[in-house]
């Protein structure tokens, strides 16, 4: 894997952003963890090992939705070093995103994708991402699913969302506010703590296939770096 550097002090929002304690806490529920259930979290750190990553956008584009996601990828490109090509639609290895209607999305159908699945959570979401490993440590392959017949605001902030938890932090969590994470939050902007966790995710010092408790220790002191506070 290529070095990924975004490097640099994240300036802390306010007197009132995490400690290190609750940042770490958080990565380990984002990462190491699933709402949806216990078989489908991660034992080893998993992300990205291409740079760029390709990514296509196909069915029921509008320009709003591109400006948002180009919008929402620079943002992902500052913080972590990740960069991105546009690709054809239906690339493999790359991000995919889908515009359709809820109907559609419901009667999606393809090779590894679980149809019973996209349609359960569907059936009270408004995006939905489905990230592929091969093996665990690297992602090779995300699907994300977006409704169009939401409004143009919950669009923008569950892209943003869908984007970078397809990157490899897939969990959802309300422990640590304001967060894209958190089913409580309609952000179009990364929190301080979401930039602090991407930021460490990709951080070279940080392997992929790295197993969770070791990998915590590790992600305290990058974090503490980037935070710039004591370890």
């Amino acid at each position: 894997m290529a070095a990924i550097v975004a490097g640099g002090v994240l300036a802390r929002a306010d007197s009132a952003s995490p400690s290190l304690r609750q940042i770490v806490s958080y990565f380990n529920t984002i990462v190491f963890a699933s709402e949806l259930s216990p078989e489908m979290a991660s034992k080893v750190v998993a992300k990205w090992q291409d740079n760029p990553v390709g990514i296509s956008l196909s069915g029921r584009i509008k320009p709003f939705y591109i400006k948002a996601v180009e919008r929402h990828l620079r943002e992902i490109t500052r913080v972590s070093g990740v960069r991105f090509k546009q690709v054809k639609p239906n690339t493999p290895n790359a991000i995919s995103l889908y515009f359709l209607t809820r109907a559609e999305i419901m009667n999606v159908k393809g090779k590894n994708v679980d149809s019973r699945f996209i349609q359960a959570q569907m059936l009270h979401a408004r995006c939905l991402f489905l990230a592929y490993r091969k093996p665990e440590k690297r992602i090779v392959r995300a699907l994300i699913f977006v409704n169009v017949e939401a409004p143009d605001a919950l669009i923008d902030s569950c892209l943003l969302e869908e984007l970078v938890q397809s990157m490899g932090l897939p969990n959802d969590s309300n422990n640590l506010r304001p967060s894209i994470f958190s089913d409580l939050d309609h952000l179009t902007r990364l929190s301080y703590s979401d930039k602090v966790l991407l930021r460490v995710l990709y951080d070279p010092r940080l392997k992929p296939g790295t197993p969770r408790r070791e990998a915590l220790g590790i992600v305290a002191k990058i974090a503490a770096q980037v935070m710039g506070v004591k370890y």
